[in-house]
């Protein structure tokens, strides 16, 4: 193929990724035309392109290899000892590194050269070259180097503790005038360099650290140029060398000369970014050609459009109009003759703004030199500026102005009546036990907006999506169902489809459905926005998905789609985490999760594991989402047997809650609680005690008696009193709270799980009659919440059979197993889990009937699928092979019978809370080949 025809082709291919996938064919068609030969070869690109392959999705920590540093701990080198490896790049890994000899104490950062960049051996010598001529305080410093042994150059450099300059800002909620003056600092260092004849060409947030005196520290000289002190300005290095595409000026990505005026491309792109928490283009993972027609053909966005189109931004858009919008603009300019002609021209200009003074990149508007004048001289002025402003706005303006002002009364005045109405039901003075519960509130709430005619519809809408969030956040399933339907119904009304309150609408329509395990409505609702929702990529957008990606896994024969979604939301995430680190920390956590609820707990770990690390690399605040993070990193480590792990995962969450929340909050109940059924489940029940106490105290000061999460509290400590042999208590706890579900008429999951749980109590008492009444009421309320005969009875029925067992009632039990498998298969797959242990159930039942075949052949097959499925599970696979171990000594295969036992054995110590009696027979299996 020719060179020019393979232009033609990769052209057209950009051009063809830009179209809507519906727009491609008829694009494709007139740029071909009767080229068949160039329409196949674009086609079989496109085609690639849209499909995944082994490259496009990240490697697994658990798939490769440990990256090791290639220097021990306590190595030395001259007059420096190794501790850490902290970073690796692409040519260099940086240790911290310490003083060997007794002379004085002083840490550093040591950069040593790698084996496999052995040809980057020029660049890090011209580095250290370029560090020892710049001595300055926002440089870090050079400070010794040398070889090692084997030949490998390194250097010793000033250790900079801090944070990135953007992560800086924004964990310190910094002002614009705060991060002006930060910026003049790196303005500061850059320009020394540029003085000794240096051009750092990879200016970017990462390179500059900023401590906790707010000092910042330029680092990173790695792909920096000498220029030649004989050149001319004009003059550059036009060779090519690494550099960040989102941070890089076109001439770095053409090719052409590199001079000064490129690190000041660099700096307008970090102010943008610094005064909009975005990037003006972003290019990152873009091929190279679309990289650059969009740095050639597109010109920088406006700072100020930009954050005004983005009310989430960090400065307010009003403060970045003209002067900073100029600046920026001046940075950013394709052509760098156009740019500022040295960093002090730049930084003069931040310093004239902000003393009000004209700036040269505004300069020649006569009118704004003017308007400037006016501000410095304000007050001598200003009777004849309010004169000039209210001859020019004139009476249309006052009249437009008032009836603006009137509409916003009007609303603002309804919110408030109807909030002020809305909290008037409490009515504080009536006795405690006599208010009205959160529930209550919200139903009386969502029947006045929607009875109420004169309240404007935009304003009504509002206010249900609102009470929406407070009843689906309380747990307030029927409100919820109520209020998002009516939601629904509005927003269609009002709204376009590409409105973010339409959008909203569906998300909250979707999450009341997932709270009654209706996950095939709630994926119908929003996986017709899922294109858009990709493309949009925003905040609201990432939520919806996630919530999409939660529907379908739970929907069954999805969880494959719903892990690939998953996967693609994450990396979406990830694009912008710099922009937005806390949706990017939503998606890897709602990734972990995902792992965690397939029993894939290994992977779910060191998802959970990454998601805290980037939680803490970048300084964001504290928030409810680590909270829960730190929960499912105690999930996940204590199913992998790690008992110490989870555990300490479970207090950090309990102590985290309470620093964040400051005082009472039903999210730290819920992780006393937590951390208090963990405890009674590796049998420490006397230190399980307090906090399963204080986690039910907790929710029944904050939430009433009735709410669903005071109830699964009482649910816990009835295990508690039940693992105790303290049945009776037990019972009447369970009692008590069955009681507040009928006296509520209450149809929630708490419910069902006291329920289940007394049944459970009852037949630990041998109580078989009353523990299936039990079982068959908590089916009943089941099918109310759910609507329908779907996965969720399906498990009840599961949970009878295993009652019905217990009491000897084998032939019952094999046949509520089958009514249970009939509604998973119906379902439509997915439940795995569920069904694995349904059919445990009956190879149980059939092993205490004698058909010791039929238990072996079902248990045996079932073992096999399970630990395939979920290798991670190691309870399940635990009982598993203890009842195929006992069906083959029940069928004299004895040596058979105590090698699975053996097998099994291995296994406990990871399955935390098994029955002491079944790894009592798990020995005796093992050593004798003798059932119990």
């Amino acid at each position: 193929m020719s060179q020019n025809r393979w232009i033609r082709i990769e052209q057209l291919f950009a051009e063809a990724l830009t179209q809507p996938a519906t727009a491609r064919g008829a694009f494709l068609e007139r740029s071909c035309g009767s080229d068949t030969d160039l329409r196949r070869e674009l086609d079989e690109l496109l085609r690639s392109h849209d499909t995944s392959g082994v490259l496009d999705s990240a490697v697994r920590a658990a798939d490769c290899v440990t990256l090791q540093p290639s220097l021990a701990a306590g190595t030395r080198l001259g007059s420096w000892r190794v501790d850490t490896l902290i970073g690796r790049g692409g040519m260099g890994e940086v240790y911290a590194a310490a003083r060997a000899d007794a002379a004085f104490d002083q840490r550093a950062a040591l950069k040593l050269l790698r084996y496999e960049a052995a040809g980057q051996m020029d660049r890090f010598h011209a580095e250290r070259r370029i560090l020892a001529r710049l001595e300055h305080p926002g440089i870090a410093r050079l400070l010794d180097g040398g070889m090692t042994a084997d030949g490998r150059p390194y250097t010793v450099m000033e250790y900079v503790e801090g944070h990135s300059l953007t992560d800086y800002c924004r964990a310190h909620s910094s002002t614009l005038r705060e991060r002006l003056a930060l910026f003049a600092q790196v303005c500061d260092a850059v320009a020394f360099a540029h003085r000794n004849l240096v051009i750092h060409r990879d200016l970017k947030p990462d390179n500059m650290l900023v401590d906790d005196q707010g000092t910042v520290k330029l680092l990173d000289f790695g792909i920096a140029k000498l220029l030649d002190a004989a050149a001319s300005v004009g003059e550059g290095d036009n060779t090519m060398a690494p550099f960040t595409p989102d941070y890089a000026a076109p001439e770095q990505l053409t090719g052409q000369p590199v001079t000064t005026a490129t690190d000041i491309y660099a700096l307008g792109v970090l102010l943008f970014e610094l005064l909009s928490a975005e990037r003006p283009l972003r290019m990152r993972g873009l091929p190279s050609t679309q990289a650059m027609q969009l740095l050639l053909d597109r010109t920088a966005p406006s700072l100020f459009r930009t954050v005004k189109a983005n009310s989430a931004g960090p400065i307010a858009a009003r403060l970045l109009a003209g002067d900073l919008d100029a600046i920026v603009a001046k940075c950013l300019r394709k052509e760098p003759a156009h740019r500022y002609e040295t960093v002090n021209a730049l930084k003069r200009d931040i310093e004239s703004h902000l003393r009000n003074e004209p700036v040269a990149a505004r300069e020649g508007a006569r009118l704004y030199v003017f308007g400037r004048l006016l501000r410095r001289y304000r007050w001598a002025v200003a009777g004849i500026a309010l004169l000039i402003v209210t001859l020019a706005a004139g009476l249309a303006g006052t009249i437009w102005q008032a009836r603006r002002a009137q509409t916003q009364a009007v609303r603002a005045n309804a919110v408030r009546d109807f909030l002020v109405s809305l909290f008037e039901i409490a009515e504080a003075d009536k006795p405690r036990d006599l208010r009205p519960t959160v529930e209550e509130i919200v139903e009386q709430g969502g029947d006045r907006i929607l009875a109420d005619r004169a309240m404007p519809q935009e304003t009504k809408a509002d206010l249900l999506g609102v009470l929406s969030r407070v009843a689906l956040s309380m747990g307030a399933q029927t409100q919820a169902q109520e209020l998002t339907q009516a939601l629904l119904v509005l927003s269609d009304q009002l709204y376009e489809s590409t409105d973010s309150r339409w959008i909203s609408a569906r998300h909250l329509r979707a999450l009341s459905r997932i709270d009654r395990a209706e996950f095939a409505e709630a994926t119908t609702l929003l996986e017709p926005l899922q294109d858009d929702l990709l493309r949009r990529g925003d905040t609201q957008g990432v939520e919806a998905l996630l919530t999409l990606a939660r529907a379908m896994s739970e929907q069954g024969g999805r969880v494959d789609e719903a892990l690939a979604l998953q996967r693609e939301i994450t990396a979406l995430a990830m694009k912008d985490a710099q922009a937005h680190p806390r949706s990017a920390l939503q998606a890897m956590i709602a990734e972990a999760n995902h792992f965690g609820g397939l029993h894939r707990f290994k992977e779910s770990l060191e998802l959970s594991e990454r998601a805290l690390t980037f939680w803490k690399s970048r300084a964001l605040p504290l928030s409810s989402e680590v909270l829960w993070l730190h929960s499912s990193i105690g999930n996940s480590a204590s199913a992998l047997g790690d008992a110490v792990r989870g555990e300490a995962a479970y207090r950090d969450a309990i102590a985290l809650s309470e620093r964040l929340y400051k005082r009472p909050h039903q999210d730290t109940a819920w992780f006393v609680g937590l951390l208090g059924s963990y405890l009674v489940a590796l049998g420490r029940y006397d230190e399980a005690e307090p906090y399963v106490q204080r986690g039910l105290t907790m929710r029944r000061d904050l939430l009433g008696e009735a709410n669903p999460s005071t109830l699964f509290a009482v649910s816990a400590l009835a295990r508690l009193r039940a693992s105790q042999n303290r049945t009776d208590e037990a019972l009447v706890v369970l009692s008590e709270a069955v009681a507040i579900c009928e006296k509520t008429a209450l149809k929630h999951q708490a419910c069902v799980r006291l329920l289940q749980i007394r049944g459970q109590v009852y037949a630990t008492k041998s109580e078989f009659d009353a523990a299936e009444t039990d079982l068959n009421a908590a089916i009943a309320l089941q099918r109310q919440i759910s609507g329908e005969d779907g996965a969720m009875v399906a498990s009840q029925f599961r949970a009878l059979a295993h009652m019905q067992r217990l009491g000897g009632r084998y032939e019952k039990a094999i046949a509520t197993v089958e009514r249970a498998l009939t509604l998973f298969e119906k379902a439509g797959g997915g439940y795995a889990g569920e069904v694995a242990d349904a059919r445990y159930e009956r190879a149980r039942a059939n092993l205490e009937l004698g058909k010791h075949q039929s238990a072996l052949d079902e248990i045996t097959e079932v073992e096999a699928l399970h630990s395939k499925q979920y290798p991670d599970d190691f309870i399940i696979r635990v009982r598993m092979l203890s009842l195929k171990a006992r069906a083959l000594s029940r069928l004299n295969r004895i040596d058979e019978a105590r090698a699975t036992a053996a097998t099994a054995l291995t296994l406990v110590d990871k399955a935390q809370g098994l029955d002491p009696k079944m790894i009592a027979g798990l020995k005796l299996l093992a050593a004798t080949g003798e059932g119990y």
